[in-house]
């Protein structure tokens, strides 16, 4: 059932959307991503310096 509902998802935007808009649909969710994994890098390297100063 999931593949169906992503087969008409990819169909109705193949339709509904030009490749220009469909790269910058997946630049704009890529720049997201890097951004979120951005921050959980610097929150994570923040906790994981106060881990390794407690363990010294």
């Amino acid at each position: 059932e999931r593949e169906e509902i992503a087969k008409r998802g990819r169909d109705k935007v193949f339709k509904e959307h030009t490749l220009l808009q469909r790269g910058e649909i997946l630049g704009n969710i890529l720049e997201d991503i890097i951004n979120q994994a951005s921050q959980q890098d610097v929150n994570g390297s923040v906790e994981g310096n106060e881990d390794n100063e407690e363990g010294a």
